[in-house]
């Protein structure tokens, strides 16, 4: 305990005004603004490749355009049994998705998810985390899924 104690006082001795924290965080905003607007793109990209596919028929219905209108209606309404599945049609866009990033940006987003969960082991400002970029690549093409309204019968 003396020891923060001890921290924040050196603290306010070289940062008097608190500028310096107000920059951190400052900085933090960015990253993390960055990173909703890179996710989002990397979502699109893989909506984009399973578009390519046609439908699989998994949902015993010729409604659906191709793959990705059958991955939206299984996140809006489920069976939540076939979310394995699913996991392992999608994963491998994600990955290549997520290895095709230049090293910095990689960066960046590995430091937004790190704060997002509060994981901060390893954050030296060159490790890439592919599990937790992964992790965010998924939420974003959740929330583009979601916003893409099926229905079993009309598509």
């Amino acid at each position: 305990m003396a020891n923060s104690a001890e921290q924040k006082k050196q603290s306010k001795q070289s940062d008097p005004d608190g500028s310096f924290d107000e920059f951190l965080f400052a900085s933090q905003r960015a990253i993390r603004a960055y990173s909703r607007q890179k996710y989002a793109q990397l979502a699109k990209l893989v909506r984009y490749d399973l578009r390519k596919f046609p439908q699989s028929g998994i949902f015993d219905d010729d409604h659906h355009r191709h793959l990705w209108d059958e991955y939206c209606l299984q996140v809006q309404t489920g069976p939540s049994q076939l979310e394995e599945a699913w996991e392992q049609t999608i994963q491998p866009h994600i990955t290549h998705r997520m290895r095709s990033l230049p090293h910095s940006v990689a960066v960046l987003l590995t430091i937004s998810e790190a704060h997002d969960t509060c994981d901060y082991e390893c954050q030296d400002g060159e490790t890439v985390q592919e599990e937790q970029i992964s992790r965010g690549i998924w939420n974003a093409l959740v929330r583009l899924a979601d916003d893409n309204p099926q229905s079993w019968t009309k598509g």
